[in-house]
């Protein structure tokens, strides 16, 4: 299967730069902020995923991945560390298989917000099979309380990202501007 063709107008590198420092202000607000309400170490609310989601939906998969390297390539250098970088790239990497997958097969089927939820609950899969390998595989034994916050973050995620589609068409610069490499969803599906 050919790659589709990247728009590489300068309103699209725009949005690119626009998304990209999205993703990163919400990864720094995710580890700057102490979450109260949820007292799960290494727990984060997965914001920065509701970008990525965003952009896979209105300028495609190919592009959501970039914008997702990029913004775990940065967010690692400016506040992370290596062992951060490798549960980051492992829970990114899974949740956008998965997301791309959802999106190539049953996106008419499935909302936004299952999207997240499956996409949500990935991330966390990724970053425990890395923490298995570099640290110890009892680590999957906090499966359970992980899934749950999945189930959680995943829901706020794709809520907020069906609002945000919802809003998108009437703000310009949010449409969507390139022909995506994800089959459209039919009319009223959101």
């Amino acid at each position: 299967m050919p790659m589709p063709s990247l728009d590489r107008s300068p309103r699209f590198t725009a949005r690119c730069g626009l998304l990209l420092c999205l993703a990163l202000i919400f990864s720094y607000l995710e580890v700057r902020l102490p979450l109260v309400f949820i007292p799960i170490p290494g727990f984060k609310p997965g914001f920065a995923n509701l970008v990525i989601a965003f952009t896979a939906y209105t300028c495609g998969c190919p592009t959501a991945a970039v914008i997702s390297i990029l913004r775990v390539l940065i967010s690692s250098l400016l506040f992370g560390s290596v062992t951060g970088f490798w549960f980051s790239i492992a829970g990114a990497g899974a949740s956008l298989l998965i997301m791309t997958v959802l999106l190539h097969t049953v996106r008419r089927y499935v909302s936004p917000l299952g999207i997240c939820v499956a996409s949500a609950a990935a991330h966390n899969i990724g970053q425990l099979t890395a923490a298995s390998v570099l640290l110890s595989p009892a680590v999957f034994s906090y499966f359970p309380v992980l899934m749950a916050a999945s189930l959680f973050t995943g829901t706020l995620t794709g809520f907020l990202l069906g609002r945000l589609l919802h809003s998108a068409e009437r703000i310009p610069l949010l449409r969507r501007i390139s022909p995506p490499d994800c089959p459209p969803t039919k009319k009223g599906s959101q």
